[in-house]
């Protein structure tokens, strides 16, 4: 699987985890998230942050096929898919 695609996948699954992790808000007027619904952009690039930040600090394997300047430049190519 391409970086880009993993990248995205994990974003995805971040999403998942965290729409059903509490929050410490009432989540008694909110609607679940579905697949189509839209997350507003400056939240999703926040997200793409702590993820791009989670790969570099906790995955063991994260450069034995690809450089930090490969892996900079999919999360930035993906940053910028996300942005427009």
């Amino acid at each position: 699987m391409h970086v880009c695609q993993r990248a995205v996948a994990a974003l995805l699954l971040s999403f998942y985890l965290l729409s059903a992790a509490p929050s410490g808000r009432s989540q008694t007027n909110t609607e679940p998230l579905r697949a189509d619904t839209r997350i507003a952009g400056a939240g999703l690039l926040a997200d793409l942050d702590i993820l791009q930040q989670a790969y570099q600090t906790m995955h063991g394997g994260l450069y034995r096929y690809n450089t930090p300047a490969q892996i900079d430049l999919q999360f930035a190519r993906l940053r910028e898919r996300l942005q427009a």
